[in-house]
Formats: C-alpha cells, sequence, structure tokens
C-alpha cells in the first residue's frame, strides 16, 4: 500500500480552497498507516458503518485501509477511496498493482514496476487547457445542438412523494442474470452489427417508455474517458458522464429503436472530451433541488473480465459492499465478470421501495427476452410481465368465485332483510318514509293483485311512475308476484316509452292515474291502437282495491334463472334494446358488493 501511495500522486492528494477556486496539493510520500483490529461478530456492519464516513478533502487521506481478522486463518481487507480520487477503471488498476506487489514483497524482494510516464496532475492540466484554448469547440456545438431543447424529466411513478430537495438516501439490490440470456444478447448484438451496452440500453430505454408513456427522455452513462494511451494505468477520477437522449416516437420495433440507439451511442462516444459539469453549464439548465440536471436515471454496463486477483500463500475474493447512498433517482448496473452476470440497482430509498426495484428487474429482464425472440415486434407489443405476474393479474386476481345463494331471488332477500328488522326505514322520500315490515306488506298486497292478473315468472309488468313511495312498491310488488318489471322513465318522449312498451310485449302497466293519459290520447290510440289492450293499474287511485289482498308473502313459481326485469339502452345507434336480467345475476352482483367494497 505504501508503494500504491508513493507511485500514483492522486493517492497522497488533497484538495484546498484558493479565493473560492478547489486546487490540488500533491503531500510527499510517506509510509502508509494501515489499520488492524480483530473482530469476529458484527463486522460487516462494522464495514458499513466505516463505508458512510465522510472524508475531509482538505487533510486526507483520501484513502483508507483497515485489515480485519474474522476467524484464525480468515481476514478482511477493506480498502475505501473517496470518489474524487478514483473510479471504476482505476479500481481495476489499484487491485492488479496491489497483487502484483504484494506478491513481489512476499517473495522477499521490492516490487518494481516502470515509472508511470505522467501523473493524474498532468491529466487535469493537459484537460484544463483544451478548454480553455477551445480545443472542445466542436465538442460544445455538437452537445448544445443536440440538446438545444431539452426533453422533459423522466417522470417514474414512485412509492412515495418526490423530497423538495434530494438527500441521497439510497440502496443497492443486485439479481441475477442466466448465463443462458448472456450468452444469447451477445449473438443477437454480434448479428446486429452493435455492441452488448447498446441492445442492453436500447431495451431499458423501452422499459422506461413503457413505464411513463414518455418518447422522449434522457439517460446518463458513464465513459471510461481514457482516451490517452498514457493514463491507462493510473489511478484517478477520470470518468465522464454522457446523456444519452432517447427517442421513441412513431412505436418503432425492437431493431429501430436499437439502431436510434447506436447512433445516438456513436455520437456521444465521438464527442466525449467535453466534461459533464461544462455541459450543464452551456446549457443553462435550470436547477432544481428536487433531482438532478439533464437526466435522472443512470445506466451502466461493468464488464470486468480480467484476470482474477492472486495473492501468494492467500486465497482472495473480492467482496462487494452495498452503498446506503445514491446520486440518482435509479442507477441500473449490468455486471459481467468471470463468475457469470447479475444486475444491480442503486434507488433512491426516498422514492422507491425494495418491491417495486424487484418487479422492475423482472420485467427488464422479460423485455430483453422478448425484444431477443421477436426484435420486429413494436415495442408497445412486448411483454414485459413475469410469469408469476402474468398469473397473479390473468388468474389469481380474478379467482373472484365466491359461495352464495344460487336458489335465491331478489324479493327473497329483501323479505329476510324484513324479517328481521321489520322496523328499520326502508325508503324515504322527502318527508315520507316506510319501515322495512310495512313495505313489505303493501308489496304483498300488490303481488297478490298481480297474480290475480295472471303475473307470473318471465311475465313483463311495465313501471311508469315519478320517484315516490309507491314507485319501489311496485317494483317489490311485482318480484313477488314472479314478474319482471320493464321500467319506463314518464319524462321520456311518448313514441319511445309506446316503443318500448309494444316492444317487449307488455300487457300489464304499473302507473299512477296522472300519468295514465301518456299512453291514451286521442293521437297515441289513433298511431298506436295496441296501447288500448294494455292493462293500466293506476297504484294510487287504484290501492282500495290492492289493499283488500292478503299481506302475507306470495306464493310464486319464480325461480333464480327467471327474469327480473328488462331494461333497455338509450338507443343512440339505433333503436332502444332490451336487455333481460334475470334473478341469480342480480343476486350474484349484490352477493359479490357485499364482499367488495362492503355493501351491507
Amino acid at each position: 500500500l505504501s508503494w500504491l501511495v508513493e507511485r500514483h500522486e492522486i493517492l497522497r492528494t488533497v484538495f484546498n480552497d484558493r479565493n473560492g477556486k478547489a486546487y490540488q496539493v500533491i503531500l510527499p510520500p510517506e509510509p502508509f498507516h494501515l489499520d488492524w483490529i480483530e473482530l469476529q461478530e458484527g463486522w460487516q456492519t462494522w464495514i458499513q458503518s466505516e463505508a458512510n464516513r465522510p472524508f475531509d478533502l482538505t487533510r486526507g487521506p483520501l484513502l483508507r485501509a483497515m485489515l480485519i481478522k474474522i476467524a484464525p486463518d480468515n481476514s478482511v481487507l477493506f480498502i475505501n477511496l473517496h470518489h474524487i480520487v478514483t473510479d471504476g477503471w482505476s479500481t481495476r488498476v489499484f487491485l492488479q498493482e496491489l497483487s502484483e506487489a504484494y506478491n513481489g514483497f512476499a517473495a522477499g524482494k521490492r516490487f518494481w514496476a516502470p515509472a508511470l510516464p505522467v501523473q493524474y496532475a498532468d491529466f487535469a492540466i493537459w484537460q484544463r487547457d483544451r478548454l480553455e484554448d477551445n480545443s472542445l469547440k466542436a465538442q460544445r456545438e455538437y452537445w448544445v445542438n443536440h440538446f438545444r431543447q431539452v426533453p422533459a424529466g423522466l417522470e417514474l411513478s414512485t412509492d412515495h412523494p418526490r423530497p423538495v430537495r434530494q438527500t441521497y438516501r439510497g440502496m443497492t439490490r443486485e439479481y441475477p442474470v442466466s448465463s443462458d440470456l448472456l450468452e444469447d444478447l451477445k449473438a443477437f448484438s454480434l448479428q446486429q452489427g452493435v455492441t452488448l451496452f447498446m441492445s442492453l440500453l436500447a431495451a431499458f430505454q423501452v422499459l422506461l417508455y413503457r413505464y411513463t408513456s414518455q418518447i422522449e427522455f434522457t439517460i446518463g452513462t458513464p465513459v471510461a474517458n481514457r482516451t490517452l494511451s498514457e493514463t491507462e494505468g493510473l489511478i484517478g477520477f477520470f470518468v465522464n458522464t454522457l446523456v444519452l437522449r432517447a427517442n421513441l416516437s412513431g412505436d418503432p420495433d425492437f431493431e429501430e429503436v436499437l439502431q436510434r440507439v447506436r447512433e445516438i451511442s456513436l455520437g456521444a462516444y465521438a464527442h466525449q472530451d467535453l466534461p459533464f459539469e461544462k455541459l450543464v453549464d452551456e446549457l443553462k439548465v435550470e436547477r432544481d433541488l428536487s433531482r438532478n440536471a439533464l437526466f435522472q436515471v443512470m445506466f451502466v454496463l461493468q464488464n470486468t473480465l480480467g484476470s482474477a486477483l492472486t495473492f501468494s500463500g492467500v486465497n482472495a475474493d473480492e467482496m462487494a459492499i452495498a452503498a446506503e447512498a445514491t446520486k440518482f433517482d435509479l442507477t441500473f448496473f449490468f455486471n459481467e465478470n468471470g463468475r457469470g452476470a447479475s444486475i444491480a440497482v442503486e434507488y433512491s430509498t426516498d422514492l422507491f421501495d425494495a418491491g417495486t426495484i424487484e418487479r422492475m428487474v423482472g420485467h427488464y429482464q422479460c423485455l430483453l427476452k422478448a425484444a431477443l425472440a421477436a426484435p420486429r415486434q413494436k415495442i408497445t407489443l412486448l411483454p414485459i410481465l413475469t410469469e408469476s405476474e402474468r398469473r397473479q393479474i390473468l388468474v389469481e386476481w380474478n379467482d373472484t368465485r365466491r359461495e352464495y345463494g344460487r336458489d335465491e331471488c331478489i324479493h327473497e332477500l329483501f323479505e329476510a332483510r324484513a324479517r328481521e328488522n321489520p322496523e328499520a326505514v326502508a325508503v324515504v322520500f322527502e318527508s315520507e318514509s316506510l319501515r322495512y315490515g310495512e313495505l313489505d306488506r303493501r308489496a304483498n298486497q300488490l303481488a297478490c293483485y298481480l297474480q290475480g292478473l295472471g303475473v307470473g315468472p318471465d311475465t313483463l309488468v311495465g313501471i311508469c311512475m315519478e320517484r315516490s313511495l309507491e314507485m319501489v312498491i311496485g317494483l317489490v310488488g311485482i318480484l313477488k308476484a314472479g314478474g319482471a318489471y320493464v321500467p319506463l322513465d314518464p319524462t321520456y318522449p311518448v313514441d319511445r316509452l309506446t316503443f318500448m312498451l309494444q316492444d317487449a310485449g307488455v300487457k300489464i302497466l304499473l302507473t299512477q292515474a296522472k300519468l295514465k293519459s301518456i299512453f291514451l290520447t286521442d293521437s297515441v290510440i289513433n298511431t298506436q291502437p295496441g296501447l288500448t289492450a294494455v292493462e293500466y293499474i293506476c297504484i294510487d287511485r287504484d290501492w282500495p282495491t290492492i289493499a283488500l289482498k292478503p299481506s302475507i308473502n306470495p306464493v310464486s313459481a319464480v325461480k333464480p334463472a327467471n327474469l327480473s326485469y328488462v331494461i333497455y339502452t338509450s338507443g343512440s345507434t339505433g333503436k332502444p334494446k332490451g336487455v333481460q336480467i334475470c334473478h341469480e345475476s342480480v343476486v350474484n352482483f349484490l352477493r359479490s358488493m357485499k364482499y367488495e367494497p362492503g355493501i351491507t
């Protein structure tokens, strides 16, 4: 470790303030201090806590290391670097050189490696010079033209409201990817003339489109930014962020999306030297403390297929530490290494729950498989649901079978309620009301009267009445008689009412005295002579006669499969049509409403 710090100036660099601007201070090399503790229990928690401990950029060190003995023959080497002095590429350089140096010293000799041609400070000066002498003018113009109109922010549905100010609280979860899917993706990419990254990004864009219905949005992605050969062996923060614009207009197929991604990606790679921070400044993006500028979601392909680390006399494995912070709403990492592939998602815990992230990864993998199987399918038709979700939606959520009284009719449900609570108020109209017992008795009298006129199962009885207590008595009475009612709104035009009566073949009409004339004016009778054959019962005028009938429940031969009512459609596309509804359908519906939403 001391050798590495001496070799790479950035590992002994701190950052001070001079008139409001940060600058690098390279400290002289000193022996590295490696802490050592013995901790057999709770060491994972300790490491997580230590990983979240802030650095002091002005004093350093910005590299920390701790050797933790967790068993007599097992230790953990914990290494923590601030991101300002390292990046993903640098991590591989660091670990590879650490391995080589360890093996050299373990062999009893000081490790030697060729001197580095440049240091990170040289790169920083070179980059600044290019920005100041307009060497990057063409790249500036490319990005400014590319984002002449910046797409609206990506509006993903979140589990929690977006905070007014980002907290950067986050979590990372990792999910395996099958080797078969990985190999299929590589073969497909080769066939399409694109990179693995482009195929993965195209599917990710489609996923976000399916989630948001936004046809344009932006996604961030990192690039190593080591275009100079001298920087390949350096440790330092070289990585730059490219902003890739997604365009999913016109409901393209997946192959078309893939070609759009290829074109955008190649253009971005060719203009990757302009630092992301300078791009934000150039575009004069309005800052929003609740989200990142230019993009809120990042996609990363991490390919670490280098040789495995070897330490002389030691069996060594790398351990990943899940971050408890995030810079963006979401970051998708597609990881490929010697052990296989996985998808890791770093997400804002202020916005998303773990279950949402798991479903999102499942949808992404389903979308990848579907796109590989049918690349010329429209992206709106590519399936994204997992098999378990499809079963849940199509089978489990539709498994609404319930046991209910299949031998019951509507009026029998009412009669049961009337027996239980005869004094409870059943109907209220303006200042009048009817209790269950009274409504039941009066409906029974009307039912007996109707049965005397021949009303029985599937007999259609018209009911044309204004809102009133008598209207409810009429409805229940018709059902108790065994018949089915045909509701006729007295505010409808006469020709519509007469059509419904004749179309249904109604022979008995329950109405009120003042409404009877609607059907028996001279003009109506002259054009519709059949209406004179209808039996008109005016419930208000004829009630003294009806009231002479028994008030006990009448006996009828009606069954659940018989009609309960016939209701006519609006007729907006032609003549109204009568829809026949049987008792069992209504009872089924009422029973289901008892379960959800809970009508009693």
